[in-house]
Order: structure tokens, then C-alpha cells, then sequence
């Protein structure tokens, strides 16, 4: 039997990939669900800072950018290098010609996560909950950076 697929919608394209092997299509479109939408939604269940840690929040934030990135990625027919850097992540993805507009409180997770984790002292995330979870639909669904936009 082989490795399971997961089939992945992000930014209108579908894709097709193994966590235990390379993609076995890239692009496309149609329907499906992808574990990008699954951080999305716990992402929406918890932004209550009195039932869940602003740390977690943040971490959980961070992994559901950098999942779309390396998403991305295997939509362009490349393995996601093993890194945690956004920034690392968004210079594959120019090279692959895709040039994304990502709100400048976005790649701040990528310090909160660091920062939250190790330090001692209390560290703020870079925008309020519910703006940095706008922003991360926005550019889930395929829009530009959400810089602008206001918490609902």
C-alpha cells in the first residue's frame, strides 16, 4: 500500500502530496481541504487570550504561515527546504517567479515564536489576534498583504 495523499487547496490551485514522498502533481484546480484551512480553524477557535496563551497562539500562527509558504512551494514543483525561516521560505518561492505580498505583522511571528518560547521576559504578539487571523485568510484565499485591513 502506499503513502497516504493529501489533496490541498491554497490560493484557488490544488495539490497533491505524500509527507513521506515527493509531490505527485502540481497546480491544478478543484476542491479540497488542506491542513493550512485546519491551522486556520483552530486558529479561530482560540483567540480568547484567557483560554489559551497569547506563546501558543502565536507559534500556532507562525507554523500556519510557514505551512502555506512551503505549500506553495509544492505547487511549484519544489521540495520545501527544512527550515522555519519566512523569510528563507518567500526567496524560494521568487525563485520559483511567485512574488507574495505578505503583511509585515506576519513575518513578525517568525521572532514572536522564537522569542516567546525563550525568553523570560513577556513577549507581545506584533498585532492583535483577531487582525494577524484576518491577515492569514486573506492570504490563504490568494489576496494581497492585508496591512490595511481592521479587526472585525
Amino acid at each position: 500500500m502506499g503513502p497516504p495523499w493529501i489533496a490541498a487547496q491554497l490560493r484557488g490551485r490544488v495539490l497533491l502530496f505524500s509527507s513521506r514522498a515527493p509531490p505527485l502533481a502540481c497546480g491544478g484546480t478543484g476542491p479540497a481541504r488542506g491542513g493550512g484551512e485546519l491551522h486556520l480553524g483552530s486558529l479561530r477557535g482560540t483567540l480568547d487570550p484567557g483560554t489559551f496563551a497569547e506563546e501558543d497562539w502565536g507559534f500556532l500562527a507562525q507554523q500556519t504561515l510557514e505551512k502555506l509558504l512551503k505549500a506553495l512551494l509544492v505547487l511549484h514543483c519544489q521540495e520545501p527546504p527544512r527550515s522555519h525561516s519566512l523569510q528563507r521560505l518567500l526567496q524560494e518561492l521568487a525563485r520559483c517567479g511567485e512574488t507574495l505580498g505578505v503583511a509585515p505583522e506576519l513575518l513578525e511571528l517568525e521572532n514572536f515564536a522564537v522569542l516567546a518560547r525563550y525568553d523570560a521576559e513577556p513577549t507581545p504578539l506584533p498585532a492583535e489576534r483577531r487582525l494577524l487571523l484576518v491577515q492569514l485568510e486573506v492570504f490563504f484565499r490568494g489576496g494581497a498583504a492585508a496591512s490595511e485591513l481592521k479587526p472585525v
